[in-house]
């Protein structure tokens, strides 16, 4: 069991003297024959008030419903697409990093916090699903770019982006629905229905759901692979008894379970083994121990397509040592089409969400309002893919020779007839089976209580507290973890047993994660 708690208590306090005027779009109006030129009102709410996007001295972009639809943003991923400076990176790990400027963080941690913060109407999200979802009814989706500590308390070093999602109107009956039909028999339908509840309260409903074949030829299992099957609903309930006192709670929950890719293709030139180093030769089984799996080169370059150099990996270095292999299990080139890979298996991937938040507002005095804004967030996300993406062309030895001694042939034999591992979680094979399984599962609450200013004056205020606190301490499944499966791992351990623990020092024990 691993248990991690990541209490966060920050102090906010900013004040306003001046403003600043930012770019945004142009529109163009007609006024008795002459044509005027006038810059559109674009409302944000980054400092955590309405505010025209030209008076905000903050570096934003934002993109409302209607833009969104005509740039084609739905979803996170997006954004980089339509933002200057902005990177979006996935890893073989179940985690991403969107950067703003170079500033994110790559560091690969169950303890550690992306360098962009995610927010969903100002409520701070560790554990999200911006890579996933896509954008469905909302306001706008706000990008704030530079270190935010003081208005978001999430305290972020790269910047933030918030989703600000539709909120109930009052006393008006609205509905829409859009459909979209594609190839790989794709499906795509969202909609909402808002419904007044009175003159003082209204109820908002929201749903999308994404459904597509793969289009990645897996020639390892000869399956279409990387398809989408994924929905989301929202339910907001929003009450204003009296003109001081407004509030709304929101309900979502997202769910997804496809084989979509993790990663994508691994480009890698294989890195030869080297003969000699720095005059000195190399001979014999330190060869072996000479290459560093892949170097760089341009995707273009047909040398990324020779794969990974396996006796640099974890899984072949143990290969070498078992005796299972003499050198690179990984001979064959692969595919120039970057749509076609030969996993030994096909990926699979599974996320789910349930956000809970609410909002209360209530103006003390004309000039000054109170706001509390909680949230409640359960996360679970697991995938498992083989991530080098390759099928070995070189099998494992018949009669191998394990750490190069010929005393442990019979023993070899004994334990890999004909060449053939028995893993109890991957089978029998004859070849290097690898694969890994990424997951987390995650509680998250947050708390922010603030009071800000509205005076004619030059001088504003907003003071407030936010506390937010992360957990993943669920004992009875895979939390926040990274396993690799190979069969040469496995090979290995069974090789150490037999012999009494004399590779390791001590007899190894399998155990045996749960899987999703």
């Amino acid at each position: 069991m691993k248990f991690i708690r990541r209490p966060n208590c920050v102090l906010l306090a900013s004040a306003s003297a001046m403003a600043m005027t930012t770019a945004a779009p142009l529109a163009f109006a007609q006024d008795a024959g002459e044509d005027q030129r006038t810059l559109s009102t674009v409302v944000v709410t980054t400092q955590k008030q309405s505010e025209s996007i030209q008076d905000v001295p903050i570096a934003v972009s934002a993109f409302d419903e209607a833009a969104l639809e005509n740039l084609q943003l739905t979803g996170g991923p997006d954004l980089v697409r339509a933002i200057q400076y902005v990177n979006f990176t996935k890893g073989i790990f179940t985690g991403y990093n969107f950067k703003f400027r170079g500033i994110g963080i790559d560091v690969v941690s169950t303890t550690g916090d992306a360098g962009v913060g995610v927010h969903v109407n100002d409520v701070p999200l560790i554990a999200n699903r911006l890579f996933e979802a896509e954008f469905y009814d909302v306001e706008r989706v706000e990008t704030l770019r530079g270190p935010q500590g003081t208005l978001y308390g999430r305290n972020a070093t790269g910047g933030v982006i918030n989703v600000i999602t539709a909120k109930p109107v009052l006393e008006e009956f609205q509905a829409n629905v859009q459909g979209t039909l594609g190839n790989y028999n794709s499906r795509k339908l969202k909609g909402m229905v808002n419904i007044p509840l009175g003159e003082t309260a209204a109820l908002r409903l929201a749903g999308s759901t994404l459904s597509r074949d793969g289009f990645v030829k897996n020639t390892g299992t000869g399956n279409d692979i990387d398809d989408r099957d994924l929905f989301s609903v929202r339910a907001t309930l929003a009450w204003e008894p009296t003109l001081n006192l407004r509030g709304w709670i929101m309900a979502e929950h997202f769910e997804e379970d496809d084989n979509r890719l993790r990663s994508g293709k691994q480009y890698c030139a294989k890195d030869p083994f080297r003969t000699s180093f720095g005059g000195v030769p190399i001979a014999g089984p330190d060869i072996l121990y000479t290459s560093l799996g892949c170097r760089d080169v341009p995707a273009s370059d047909p040398a990324a397509l020779t794969g990974v150099n396996t006796a640099a990996t974890l899984g072949g270095g143990f290969a070498i040592i078992a005796g299972l292999a003499n050198g690179d299990l990984n001979l064959a080139p692969q595919s120039p089409d970057p749509r076609t890979i030969g996993a030994s298996i096909d990926p699979s991937y599974s996320a789910e969400q349930t956000l809970i938040s609410w909002n209360v507002e209530y103006d003390l005095t004309d000039s000054l309002t109170l706001t509390y804004t909680g949230a409640q967030n359960d996360s679970e996300i697991v995938s498992q893919e083989d991530y080098n993406k390759f099928q070995s062309s070189v099998p494992y030895n018949v009669a191998g020779v394990p750490a190069g001694n010929p005393a442990l042939a019979p023993v070899y034999s004994a334990i890999f007839p004909g060449g053939v591992v028995n893993d109890p979680q991957l089978g029998p094979s004859n070849s290097i089976f690898t694969y890994d399984l990424s997951g987390g599962i995650g509680d998250e609450t947050s708390h922010e209580l603030r009071l800000q200013s509205d005076f004619d004056g030059p001088f504003n205020f907003n003071a407030g507290i936010i506390k937010s606190d992360f957990e993943t301490n669920d004992p009875s499944s895979v939390t926040e973890s990274y396993y690799v499966f190979s069969n040469s791992l496995t090979a290995f351990a069974q090789l150490n047993n037999a012999l009494g623990g004399a590779l390791l020092g001590g007899t190894s024990r399998g155990r045996r994660p749960k899987h999703y």
